[in-house]
């Protein structure tokens, strides 16, 4: 969080008795700052930890009396394409008069275009940060960094590209810490600056962004590594400093707790959230450093692999907040919420991932949209992923299928831990899932019946396991998983199944995946009780709905057979095929 200049900046902004001021300055065709908050009508600023650059729009009056802004009304223009442009913020109390010590910088950047069409007297600027030259700048030639014998420091390699690129010291780096990761020798391609910074940014998992340096007095590029295990909250929100929480959920999209990274043809690092796997299970990201030429140790993939995995296990809270208009925002901030006995009766603790800036006649704010602790950002790990699967695609063309990977399989009561033991189909009564696959449609996994029991009738159990065992090299999660039968049964033979009340769970655990059936004329121990279906297709009201089944995951599917009492000589029995698939779209 930026530190606060004055004492009373932290008592004013913690009042809701106080007036709020903004100041914007854009630069004249000579580059000198011009004051234009006269004109001022309205702006936005965001912040996010997936994008380098912050960025936003101003919006003034196109006309006041005797003057217009329209960039085709005076030459120069007072404002126009490329221009500088600051955007400072006063917050003081009510009658107070602001002094020049009260004004904070809030932005300073260019204008990408000026936008003056329309009826409604507007002209309005998206704006970025300094970070926007990195974006718009490409490399045009090809130039060789780093040493094979001994490695440069990355943080070195990074300003020598700066200086190669744009000229020397045009934009110097500053580096808070110690990266501590030396690059081999290799040759920068052609492409844009950004995107040969965020290489070497990513190499060891730490953020590159302009940050207010308060010794600087400016926004300075900065290379740091996210403060991914901070547990000390640096400002708490009460329930009166927020108008409303718009999105508050439990969530676990999107969670990655278990990163593969392969160095090389033949080695491979694993780091796992064990916390977070015994939760939610193992959801695994594989990224391919394998014809990288800066990871090609365990040690170095280790380390990459706890920045991922300290990104992307996130804890499942997604908050996001309108807030009183608060200054101080930046990426990474811990902060708690005070319980409001409305959407959590304890305090809450949540990390910022991006924040915007609202000011505008109607009133000024700040969004905040936080989850779990602070972090790097997910969308470079899964573009990286991303990237992986259409590598191996392109090298294996023949992609595992949902008969390859997602199993079924018999059950097994014994055992201290899933998928460890063979099963059989008389033995299939629940629990553990077992290492024999289930080869047969539904008749296969009953037995035949006495005289005596088809002339009374009987009714019988058994249950599978489905699992998902596809966890390299392509770690596939299966989403909108569904089960349903091919059709009930005819005559006297009627088939139900049911979902285990466990749901989706690790199959390889200690604990079972679900409830068992003391014999096969039992029906399964459960809490809550089951309740037995029949669907004949996936869009069917009644089919069995699993979501998404990441690899390492299973669950039970309960089967009961039922026959009625018959005098018939042979029991009129028909096969039925379990259908367990993903339905993408969900439903279809």
């Amino acid at each position: 969080m930026r530190t606060a200049t004055t004492v009373q900046q932290l008592a004013d902004l913690a009042s809701l008795d106080r007036k709020e001021l903004f100041r914007v300055k854009v630069a004249n065709s000579t580059g000198t700052l011009v004051d234009f908050s006269a004109y001022l009508h309205s702006a936005t600023l965001t912040g996010s930890v997936d994008n380098m650059a912050t960025s936003g729009s101003v919006s003034f009056w196109r006309e006041v009396p005797g003057t217009s802004l329209s960039p085709l009304m005076t030459s120069p223009a007072p404002i126009d394409t490329g221009r500088r442009l600051t955007l400072e913020t006063a917050v003081i109390a009510k009658d107070a008069t602001v002094q020049a010590g009260d004004w904070v910088m809030l932005f300073d950047g260019t204008i990408d275009d000026a936008r003056f069409g329309g009826d409604d007297s507007k002209l309005t600027v998206p704006i970025r940060d300094a970070a926007a030259l990195l974006i718009d700048t490409f490399i045009e030639t090809e130039i060789v960094y780093g040493n094979d014998d001994s490695p440069i420091a990355v943080e070195t390699v990074m300003q020598d590209l700066l200086d190669d690129t744009l000229g020397s010291s045009i934009v110097v780096m500053s580096v808070e810490g110690d990266p501590d990761f030396g690059v081999k020798l290799y040759t920068q391609q052609r492409q844009p600056l950004s995107q040969a910074l965020a290489a070497l940014r990513d190499l060891n998992g730490w953020d590159l962004r302009y940050l207010w340096s308060d010794a600087a007095s400016d926004f300075v590029l900065t290379f740091y590594e996210p403060n991914r295990n901070t547990a000390s909250p640096v400002h708490v929100f009460g329930p009166d400093d927020y108008f409303t929480l718009s999105d508050v959920a439990r969530t676990a999209r999107d969670i990655r707790n278990v990163c593969i990274i392969k160095y090389s043809e033949t080695g491979t690092a694993t780091v796992v959230d064990s916390a977070s796997v015994a939760v939610y299970g193992r959801r695994v990201i594989f990224l391919d450093y394998a014809d990288d030429l800066q990871i090609t140790t365990q040690a170095a993939a280790l380390a990459l692999g706890l920045a991922v995995v300290g990104d992307c296990s996130q804890p499942p809270l997604t908050h996001r907040s309108e807030n009183a208009f608060f200054w101080p925002v930046e990426l990474g901030d811990l902060y708690t919420f005070s319980a409001n006995n409305i959407h959590y009766s304890s305090a809450q603790d949540v990390a910022v991932q991006s924040w915007t800036h609202n000011i505008g006649p109607d009133g000024n704010s700040t969004t905040l949209d936080c989850r779990g602790s602070p972090s790097g950002g997910v969308m470079r790990w899964y573009h990286k992923e991303t990237v992986t699967r259409r590598k191996i695609e392109l090298e294996d063309p023949v992609q595992p299928t949902l008969s390859e990977t997602l199993k079924l399989v018999y059950t097994t009561k014994v055992g201290s831990a899933g998928y460890t033991l063979p099963g059989t189909a008389l033995g299939s009564l629940g629990g553990y899932a077992s290492t024999t696959e289930v080869t047969t449609d539904l008749n296969g996994l009953f037995r035949e019946v006495t005289d005596g029991e088809r002339l009374s009738g009987i009714t019988l159990y058994r249950t599978v396991a489905a699992i998902n065992t596809n966890d390299f090299p392509v770690p596939l999660d299966w989403e909108c998983v569904r089960s349903w039968l091919s059709d009930i049964g005819t005559g006297n033979v009627e088939w139900w199944i049911a979902e285990d009340p466990t749901g989706v769970a690790a199959y390889t655990g200690a604990a079972k995946l679900g409830g068992e059936s003391t014999n096969q004329t039992t029906a399964p121990d459960t809490s809550p009780a089951i309740d037995y279906v029949q669907p004949t297709s996936a869009d069917h009201a009644d089919a069995l709905i699993f979501g998404t089944v990441a690899p390492g995951q299973g669950f039970l599917i309960h089967i009961r057979q039922t026959i009625a009492a018959s005098p018939e000589a042979t029991a009129q029995v028909t096969g039925s095929v379990l259908y367990v698939k993903e339905t993408t779209p969900c439903g279809a």
